[in-house]
């Protein structure tokens, strides 16, 4: 795992957040309790790990999935500035919606 940064307030309302170190990607998992969901806090949080990802990692793109009935998760894409694409199949759940946003410093599109 890697060692980041956490909001301070991700501390008392959010799951542990972590950044699955892997050969070829960065994987990040997060929860939030239900009685603090729909406050801004995952879009918070996740455009602070975007920012780490780019800025302290160096990597050219952050990918985000979902499934299709995660209107939540969808929205915290939006937020983050991802392109979305809907997959036209529905297997595997987690990989129905996928969103995409690339590092502006890297230089590559």
């Amino acid at each position: 795992m890697l060692e980041m940064p956490i909001l301070q307030t991700a501390r008392l309302l959010i799951r542990p957040f972590a950044m699955e170190d892997l050969p070829e990607a960065h994987r990040l998992f997060y929860a939030i309790f239900p009685s603090h969901q729909r406050q801004g806090y995952a879009s918070e949080a996740a455009q602070a790990l975007v920012d780490y990802a780019f800025q302290s990692l160096g990597l050219r793109r952050a990918v985000a999935t979902t499934a299709y009935d995660n209107l939540t998760s969808q929205g915290v894409m939006r937020k983050l500035g991802m392109c979305i694409e809907k997959s036209p199949l529905p297997e595997p759940p987690w990989l129905q919606v996928v969103g995409v946003i690339e590092n502006p410093s890297s230089g590559e599109e």
